[in-house]
């Protein structure tokens, strides 16, 4: 069974991770719905089933982030990633660059929202800011987390349309 895009998804999380975070090897758990996981492996199972289809990857994915454990509650998915995953992430792979500087520009003191599109904009060509009459105030820590979190959708979007391609 393929399972590459499941592997890119936890990499880019891990990667994530060590952006917002910083590095430490250590144990990481993961967590995705069903319908995410229906998604990367191109079907439409149930818990059970997915379960199943998930039964090969540890050992597939042990090169890389070493012991995987994987339960599941209802329609939500835990991958526990030994601490090899994070050092493998750290050791092997470049960080994501859009990520790191999105986190580093909202961190500071005074950042606006042309400056976070201006970054947008230096990443892709592809841009369209509309606008809006809703104005919605976060504290800075839930924008943060806002941004990124969809920044992390956008990126996985992105990514699979590359792997389609």
């Amino acid at each position: 069974m393929g399972y590459e895009r499941l592997e890119k998804s936890l990499i880019d999380l891990v990667k994530e991770e060590q952006a917002k975070l910083g590095y430490r090897k250590e144990m990481i758990r993961l967590y995705y719905p069903l319908s995410s996981l229906n998604h990367f492996m191109e079907t439409n199972a149930d818990s059970e089933e997915m379960q199943e289809l998930l039964a090969d990857f540890p050992k597939a994915a042990e090169d890389i982030f070493g012991e995987v454990g994987i339960t599941h509650a209802k329609d939500r998915f835990c991958f526990a990633l030994s601490e090899k995953a994070s050092e493998y992430v750290h050791e092997n792979m470049k960080p994501n660059e859009f990520i790191k500087e999105l986190v580093e520009l909202v961190a500071k003191h005074g950042c606006t929202m042309e400056d976070i599109e201006v970054l947008f904009r230096s990443h892709s060509d592809k841009m369209k800011r509309e606008k809006t009459s809703i104005v919605i105030a976060l504290k800075m820590k839930d924008a943060i987390l806002f941004i990124i979190v969809s920044c992390r959708k956008i990126m996985q979007i992105l990514a699979l349309n590359q792997i389609r391609k």
